[in-house]
């Protein structure tokens, strides 16, 4: 079976999802290939860059471009400008694009074409309109049913919101949100062959509520990771490693961008509450302001960590791993603590609904401070009824990505069938 998987980039969460089934399915011995917008990761097995192609531009278009008065992508520029000084929380992507995928070689190729995050990538018009093999859409966030946002935190909108019109709009944002909704549907009106993937259940409802995926067929199918390169380590040796004292209690946190959404402003009250009355140490992971968490002297930073045999002996390092996200479609460092066999304090959103347990962790009850130092305190005074090798088989049995890899392979041969 020849699988192509479509996703802007190769780097953030949804890419690290999608380069793990893609190789995934390529040690099961299919033809998986991937293609992407731009390039920044190395080594990832038959990865192809769909190359960008400037609009065509008469003769003084092209001196503006050389002189650097504009860009040679005036489309996206636009785009921008239709958005500016609307406040757009956490990403906004539009359902049009330069590019016309069904002209690439990997898409005549391809019997399956398994979209992914497709941010000016995929132009909705050109790609379902001249499409004509099955599509299995995995989602990573609210943007493929919704009019151009990613999520609705940090903006004045619910989730509820997105998945309809906003009726009586008054801002620009929300004639845009508006417009875009009318070209999905429009676009989606007579397409046949799509299937919808969630990866949480969380967003699965969403999505089956909404007007432009709602009518389509949805599955369950939660991300998964490699569990020979998740698995714990000895704690001294790790916490060596990282120079972090050995008796400590220490926890770890890990965010590469949108630290209000990931939850660090409540992070840090955290901190400083719990400074005078608890020895601790936190192991911060990414792309972390250090003046921010350098004020404490418990914090230590490993900066970005990209090896993922190198990332379980963060985990392996802790007692416990704080995922204080405010909105998650799935959360894959929740599960890739988990398969190191640590525990897991998370906010309840996305996968963390489903996927923590009193076995494996604690589920703050709503999104606060005090909800999150309680929780932080409840788990240390209950630690010793954590166990690690449970922990981990319960991630096995649950995020293997050869056992996710034959649950898409069963779809695909399922939609395969049905076209």
């Amino acid at each position: 079976m020849n699988i192509l998987h479509i996703n802007s980039m190769d780097v953030g969460g949804a890419a690290i999802a999608v380069i793990r089934l893609h190789e995934g399915l390529l040690a099961q011995g299919q033809n998986s290939n991937l293609l992407v917008r731009s390039e920044r990761r190395l080594g990832i097995p038959k990865k192809y860059i769909f190359s960008e192609k400037p609009e065509q531009l008469d003769f003084w278009e092209k001196m503006k471009i050389k002189l650097r008065l504009r860009s040679p992508h005036s489309f996206y520029d636009r785009q921008g400008l239709a958005l500016e000084g609307e406040n757009l929380g956490y990403g906004f992507s539009f359902p049009q694009s330069l590019h016309d995928i069904t002209q690439h070689e990997l898409y005549h190729k391809a019997d399956i074409i398994h979209l992914h995050w497709i941010g000016k990538l995929l132009d909705f018009e050109s790609f379902f309109q001249k499409n004509t093999k099955p599509v299995v859409w995995t989602l990573h966030d609210f943007n493929p049913f919704s009019g151009g946002l990613h999520y609705p935190i940090g903006t004045t909108y619910t989730s509820e919101h997105l998945l309809d019109f906003i009726p009586n709009p008054t801002s620009k944002l929300d004639f845009l949100l508006n417009e875009n909704l009318k070209i999905k549907i429009k676009v989606l009106e007579k397409v046949q062959n799509l299937t919808v993937v969630a990866t949480s259940q969380y967003l699965k409802n969403f999505s089956e509520k909404s007007i432009v995926l709602g009518k389509f067929p949805h599955h369950l199918i939660s991300l998964g990771l490699d569990i020979s390169h998740f698995k714990p380590h000895d704690k001294v040796f790790c916490r060596n490693l990282f120079g972090l004292e050995p008796q400590k209690r220490t926890f770890v946190f890990s965010a590469t961008n949108s630290l209000i959404y990931k939850g660090l402003p409540l992070l840090l009250e955290v901190l400083e509450r719990i400074k005078p009355r608890m020895d601790f140490q936190l192991l911060a992971v990414g792309l972390l302001d250090r003046e921010l968490l350098g004020r404490f002297p418990e914090v230590r930073f490993t900066g970005m960590v990209h090896d993922e045999k190198l990332m379980a002996m963060v985990y392996s390092a802790a007692d416990l791993f704080v995922n204080p996200s405010m909105q998650e479609a799935f959360g894959q460092t929740t599960i890739e603590a988990l398969a190191c066999g640590v525990p897991v304090l998370a906010f309840p959103t996305g996968g963390a609904l489903e996927v923590i347990t009193p076995e494996n962790g604690i589920l703050c009850p709503d999104f606060s401070w005090q909800s999150l130092e309680k929780a932080l305190w409840q788990f240390f005074e209950t630690q010793n009824r954590f166990h690690s090798d449970s922990i981990r088989q319960k991630a096995i049995e649950a995020f293997d990505i050869q056992a996710i890899s034959q649950k898409y392979l069963n779809l695909y041969e399922k939609v395969q069938n049905l076209g």
